[in-house]
């Protein structure tokens, strides 16, 4: 069972994803927020592929669909900024 301390980070974790999740979303049927939503998908898919790479070479190798994350997300943040570099 969790500590009061480890579900509380967790649950904001959750929220933050899904609170990103529901932005993104939103921005796929508002150009206005379209750019800002492809910037955001960078930086938290970036940041989580740097993440889980330090982890893998500090920790060693998790659970396969963990490797398979690492691969999503290390193609989605190059994805996402060809997408926000196009032409309007």
């Amino acid at each position: 069972m969790l500590d009061t301390n480890s579900a509380h980070i967790l649950r904001a974790i959750m929220c933050l994803y899904l609170a990103l999740g529901l932005f993104w979303l939103h921005s796929a049927f508002n150009e206005a927020y379209r750019n800002a939503a492809l910037l955001t998908v960078v930086v938290f898919t970036g940041g989580l592929a740097i993440g889980r790479i330090v982890s893998l070479l500090a920790d060693g190798q998790p659970q396969s669909i963990l490797i398979i994350y690492t691969l999503i997300e290390c193609i989605l943040a190059p994805v996402a900024y060809w997408v926000f570099r196009l032409p309007e």
